[in-house]
């Protein structure tokens, strides 16, 4: 209790998600495919649903390990636990931006390992 943003007891998001995306819508989205090469199947999920245009995927990255890069392209945010020291995360932390984007950063990045791929 009382560990959330400003001192709130729970984080409350829109929920981007939806419908999952069967494999085979998968495989004929370019920007899906190679990115879902970056995971095994089981850690790859693609949702399509409410405010997001299926045209325009979002990805967000999650992965453990510590980024070699300093400078994150311009349109890849990192996000990391908030109110976690860094001792204490486990180098737990996620990407987040379009496909094309965070896959070249994951291509460059061999010092970090994906946990989990989230596609809307």
């Amino acid at each position: 209790p009382g560990i959330g943003h400003a001192g709130s007891d729970a984080l409350i998001g829109v929920n981007l998600l939806g419908e999952m995306v069967p494999a085979s819508v998968r495989l004929t989205c370019p920007e899906l495919h190679s990115l879902a090469a970056a995971a095994s199947p089981q850690q790859f999920w693609a949702r399509v649903g409410g405010p997001v245009l299926r045209r325009r995927w979002l990805t967000l990255v999650v992965f453990q390990g510590v980024l070699s890069q300093s400078n994150l392209p311009a349109l890849v945010r990192l996000v990391v636990p908030e109110s976690v020291q860094p001792e204490e995360s486990n180098g737990i932390g996620a990407l987040f931006g379009e496909p094309a984007d965070v896959l070249r950063m994951l291509q460059h990045e061999r010092s970090i390992h994906v946990l989990r791929i989230l596609a809307f």
